[in-house]
């Protein structure tokens, strides 16, 4: 889903903007006017569920619902406007944006949801605050592009998927699933969901029935998330997180095709494993047209592993990496000290599973769910103890149990996966030169933010590419891309 809304609370909404928006939305791209009352327009390409004097966008799920809703009865918006949004967050669970005015000040609440991948960027222009669900639509009544926020790119550059809730454009933020921003005569946000209120909340203390919670939800979660399509694409790595998704999909009967990425190299994924995939799932599912597609790499794949360290400086200099302080700025985290130490990790992985949830750009296709990463399955295992999760060497133990009778054997006592990590290297190597004249002539440069005779020397180095140092030339080529992007050429 795609959207725009146009905030001015206690104020009518100029006829200037109005106009722009439907010249540039409504006629030119066929979105509606879904919502339109005093001091709040909303522009989308679907419709919306009313809930009081304001709206909720995206899919909103009851908990245990197999469906998104379609309708929320009379009493329940009642309530749902009385709480300010907290009702959604502790009742529902989804991918929404809601927007609440007050009855009676001029206030309007807008709430993300908890790992929602649906956008929620704000930016201050034209005396109004707008809030979309991508940079394009935002685009729309903002004048000039917004400059590169420097300072944040660098904090990018260390605490990578550390940070979510933020950007690196000046003057662009971005609501934080889970809290709530108010909008009156300025900006206030708040927290309204947290994982650590689920941490003691009711603890599971039984494997068994922890395996087969897990397993009910999660399969839960992927017949709702998926409802709406007829006929997905699993990126199936072979690993057990994508290998529980088939199976969830085959016990739907749903009809779906698996993309995996294959390499001749030993870091690669064999051929074996994925086909032993494939042969279950067919079995599950009694079909024989699951299809295993071999095809190029998608971008999503030359992301760095999401477990890694917080606080990669390699590369950067000294003053790019006195720009990231504070390093720790996540609530999540910082609510985290004290707390018991796996509780604490479990936490910590989740503000980066959030940040790539919630990261996602609506304005693309395809559109990439994360049904593993939805608030019941992560409440869940927050209840869970940590000392569940490891058994005779191996983690992820609950949910090895909860689908131990779908997982080839092969993939049940799995213990490591295969990385894309040739792709990335076979890029650096057949790019050297470009790269040393992307890099060394570009933005990042030319801001001092980066250490050019390492980075020269690395280039230079005669033997294959290996370890870690090209992965993070190509993660700078990454940033100054998007960089260049956003600058104009006379400044670039």
């Amino acid at each position: 889903m795609r959207y725009l809304a146009v905030l001015m609370p206690g104020m009518a909404i100029p006829l200037e903007l109005r106009r722009i928006v439907e010249v540039q939305l409504v006629e030119a791209s066929n979105w509606r006017m879904v919502h339109d009352t005093l001091g709040l327009l909303i522009l989308a390409d679907r419709p919306v569920l009313p809930v009081g004097s304001g709206a909720v966008l995206g899919d909103l799920y009851e908990r245990g619902g197999r469906t998104a809703a379609r309708a929320v009865d009379a009493p329940e918006q009642t309530a749902i406007a009385a709480t300010r949004g907290q009702r959604l967050t502790d009742l529902y669970w989804g991918s929404y944006v809601a927007f609440l005015p007050a009855p009676a000040d001029p206030r309007i609440d807008v709430v993300r949801a908890p790992f929602g991948d649906l956008g929620c960027l704000v930016v201050e222009t034209r005396g109004a605050t707008l809030i979309a669900s991508d940079m394009a639509s935002l685009m729309t009544l903002v004048d000039a592009k917004p400059a590169v926020d420097w300072r944040q790119v660098a904090r990018h550059l260390v605490l990578g998927d550390a940070e979510p809730g933020t950007t690196c454009l000046d003057g662009i933020g971005a609501l934080r699933g889970g809290e709530r921003l108010t909008v009156t005569d300025r900006r206030e946000p708040a927290i309204l969901w947290s994982p650590w209120s689920h941490v003691a909340s009711s603890p599971v203390t039984d494997r068994h029935e922890a395996a087969t919670r897990l397993r009910d939800t999660v399969r839960m979660s992927v017949r709702a998330r998926l409802s709406s399509f007829s006929r997905p694409l699993l990126m199936l790595s072979g690993g057990l997180d994508s290998t529980i998704l088939a199976s969830c999909l085959a016990a739907e009967g749903k009809p779906f095709t698996c993309l995996n990425l294959v390499s001749g190299d030993a870091s690669g994924e064999p051929l074996h494993r994925i086909r032993a995939i494939a042969r279950s799932i067919a079995q599950l599912a009694e079909v024989a047209e699951l299809t295993v597609l071999r095809r190029a790499a998608h971008r999503a794949w030359f992301r760095r592993d999401a477990f890694r360290a917080v606080g990669d400086t390699s590369l950067l200099t000294p003053s790019a990496v006195a720009a990231t302080e504070p390093v720790c700025t996540h609530p999540w985290l910082a609510d985290g000290r004290g707390k018991a130490p796996g509780k604490a990790a479990y936490v910590a992985l989740l503000a980066i599973a959030q940040a790539w949830v919630e990261g996602q750009d609506a304005a693309r296709s395809p559109l990439t769910l994360s049904p593993l990463v939805a608030q019941p399955v992560l409440e869940l295992g927050l209840r869970i103890p940590s000392w569940f999760w490891f058994e005779e060497g191996s983690n992820r133990a609950v949910a090895r149990a909860a689908f131990a009778d779908v997982l080839p054997p092969a993939i049940h006592a799995r213990q490591s996966k295969a990385t894309p990590d040739s792709f990335v290297l076979d890029l650096f190597e057949r790019n050297r030169g470009p790269i040393r004249e992307l890099l060394c002539d570009g933005l990042l440069a030319g801001q001092g933010m980066i250490e050019l005779p390492q980075i020269e020397r690395i280039l230079a180095d005669p033997r294959p590419a290996s370890g870690r140092s090209p992965q993070r030339i190509m993660r700078l080529v990454d940033v100054e891309t998007w960089a260049r992007a956003w600058t104009p050429r006379s400044a670039g």
